[in-house]
């Protein structure tokens, strides 16, 4: 389920069909006769319903921790990317520029090379992974002024920066492949339909009331099923996360590289 229509629709039409259940049990078995049972009924169903609660509840807090914890590595690495293109100024001239455009076409290709394959294929893209491998090949080709110590110390912070870059990259790459364990998926879904179809068991005098209570339960557990399906994968869908902190640092980078007179800034 990619869009919140969809998800939405998902939920009515199961609504529909758990109301048009319960109708057809009513109109086969007296609410007298599961009436009886409704003492020992509600003791069973407390206890299904405390249990599925909490593992419920243990997922969604799981995939949004793990959702959260992907922002934030995606964030950091936009950050440190822009420092990088701050630390670049202090290598030697003939480096700088292109550490600088190398920098500039390694945060483009993550906007629009990368992005996409995550939420397509959830794994890296092809020509993001080559340009970040000659970004690196860019750092070790550098040759410093032994005799100045600004060099070396910008250098030598540059270098832990981009070790910095490249866990968070991997984070990043990591999380968009992240997704829960068969197991779990199969208690997630198993209890959600044991604890909706439970609810049948229950008789009441008036049909409106066991209707409504049929409808609340069952869009309830459905919607939160769909929750944690749209977070499980945080790069994918209409509940994932943006590059925006990409695009900001490169727009920056360019802007100032414009100011500077680059003689190329195209992809």
């Amino acid at each position: 389920m990619n869009s919140m229509s969809a998800r939405l629709l998902s939920v009515a039409v199961s609504v529909v069909v758990l109301i048009l259940l319960t109708y057809l049990i009513r109109r086969r078995v007296q609410y007298t006769v599961l009436q009886a049972n409704n003492e020992f009924a509600g003791f069973m169903y407390s206890m299904i319903g405390l249990v599925y609660g909490v593992y419920l509840a243990f997922t969604i807090i799981a995939v949004w921790e793990q959702f959260s914890a992907a922002e934030e590595a995606a964030t950091a690495e936009a950050t440190d990317l822009s420092a990088l293109w701050r630390d670049a100024q202090a290598m030697p001239t003939e480096y700088r520029s292109a550490i600088q455009q190398q920098l500039i076409q390694y945060a483009d290709s993550v906007v629009h090379d990368e992005w996409p394959a995550m939420a397509r294929d959830h794994g890296p893209s092809a020509r993001t992974s080559a340009i970040y491998e000659d970004l690196w090949r860019r750092f070790y080709a550098v040759q410093l002024d032994g005799g100045s110590p600004t060099q070396i110390a910008f250098y030598q912070e540059t270098i832990r920066r981009l070790n910095d870059l490249s866990m968070l990259r991997r984070r990043r790459l990591l999380a968009a492949q992240s997704e829960l364990p068969p197991l779990m998926w199969i208690l997630l879904l198993a209890g959600g339909v044991v604890t909706v179809l439970f609810a049948l068991l229950f008789g009441t005098r008036h049909a409106w009331v066991q209707y409504a209570v049929i409808g609340v339960i069952t869009s309830l557990v459905t919607f939160s099923i769909l929750l944690v399906d749209a977070m499980q994968y945080p790069f994918s869908g209409d509940v994932s996360i943006r590059p925006e902190p990409y695009e900001l640092v490169l727009t920056s980078m360019k802007q100032r590289m414009t100011e500077k007179g680059p003689a190329d800034l195209t992809r």
